[in-house]
């Protein structure tokens, strides 16, 4: 006993238990701590549980264990069955209610059809006979005839300032020339005409755009790839560059004229849808001949930072276009890739790429629009 005293066990010395080598949780022993031995056990098996069980308190043992049951637990071949059933199902409805976009095949946007909004022409006026005979001309197609039979009608008209009662004859006389002049515009002396008519009843919108269709001025300032042939081959166009840069501005004028005589109080709301699409269009021809024609101000190279002269121009006509994004009209798309493809041609070292609101590292946004534009004009018609 004594011995035992002087000379305590160390703890390595200790012997232990079989119990205590291979218990399953910490043990002490004679101020000792023994971990348990280290050996991996399925979270998923009934020895885990009975662990749980011996270490939670015994309050809270039965939740925990409920909890750990539930996530634990394998999917059922039933419920493997419901979850695909499930996807399967949601599948088809989403298939049903969100059908996959089918673009309508590009057409070329029609010109402005002037709406006849004048009363019929009385059965005593002096021009009732001349006027049922171009009548039956314009029927027949013949408008050569149309426009012989009422020019001196026209003429007496517009001197005696009383288009408001002979409205409808010269709705159709200035319709027999647009049909003429459909490939060349009109004449200076048909824009006269017309500029006396505006002149006489302002508000009418008839005579604005007969005046705008039928302008020389206008159909030159709108075709802005032959601006961008001008300028890239004839010098003499280029000397020239204000005077079309004139034209341009006397086109814009006109066109904010005709927006603002379009109104609900003469047109009904899908007449009017039509014209402001028109409008549109025009506007984003016209503001691309005007940043062709500003941007070579320095010679035939387009300059491209965000404060150069044009750029402002050409992205509001970007912008315009982008308000169509399903559009089947071709002249929207066809603006569009104009714009990308003549960036990706004027684009150098020395010359930022600004477009569409922020400067382009690389031509790939822009290589990335001539595809999008080139897939919707090249899209086939739908059987």
């Amino acid at each position: 006993m004594a011995d035992r005293q002087e000379n305590p066990l160390s703890r390595q010395e200790f012997p232990l238990s079989d119990t205590t080598q291979h218990s399953t949780v910490p043990r002490t022993l004679d101020d000792a701590v023994y971990l348990p031995e280290s050996r991996r056990i399925d979270p998923a098996g009934p020895e885990f549980e009975q662990l749980l069980q011996q270490n939670l308190p015994a309050e809270i043992a039965p939740d925990v264990m409920a909890r750990w049951r539930g996530l634990t637990r394998r999917p059922t071949r039933l419920q493997w069955f419901g979850a695909v059933f499930f996807l399967l199902a949601a599948g088809v409805l989403l298939w049903y209610f969100f059908p996959r976009t089918v673009h309508a095949a590009p057409v070329q946007q029609r010109d402005m059809e002037i709406a006849d909004i004048f009363p019929k022409l009385r059965s005593n006026s002096p021009y009732r006979g001349d006027y049922d005979r171009a009548e039956a001309a314009f029927r027949r197609g013949d408008y050569h005839e149309v426009v012989k039979i009422l020019k001196p009608c026209t003429m007496e008209i517009i001197r005696s300032d009383s288009q408001r009662e002979s409205g409808k004859l010269l709705y159709l006389y200035f319709g027999a020339v647009q049909q003429l002049k459909s490939n060349s515009g009109g004449s200076r002396e048909i824009v006269e005409q017309l500029r006396s008519l505006r002149e006489n009843d302002p508000d009418n919108p008839v005579w604005a755009q007969f005046a705008f269709k039928l302008d020389p001025r206008v159909r030159r300032a709108r075709d802005y790839q032959s601006v961008r042939r001008q300028l890239r081959q004839n010098p003499a166009y280029r000397r020239l560059r204000k005077h079309h840069l004139d034209e341009v501005e006397h086109a814009l004028k006109e066109l904010r004229n005709l927006r603002g005589l379009a109104n609900p109080a003469k047109y009904s709301a899908a007449k009017l849808k039509q014209y402001r699409e028109n409008f549109d269009l025009y506007e984003i021809q016209l503001r691309l001949s005007r940043w062709l024609l500003l941007g070579s101000e320095r010679g035939a190279s387009l300059p491209d930072n965000r404060d150069d002269p044009g750029v402002s121009d050409r992205e509001t006509a970007l912008g315009i276009a982008q308000k169509y994004p399903n559009t089947p009209i071709a002249d929207f798309w066809q603006a569009r890739r104009f714009i990308a493809i003549t960036l990706c041609e004027e684009d150098s070292l020395f010359n930022h790429i600004y477009w569409n609101g922020e400067f382009q590292k690389t031509q790939d946004s822009l290589k990335r629009e001539i595809e999008i534009c080139d897939q919707r004009l090249n899209r086939k018609a739908m059987p």
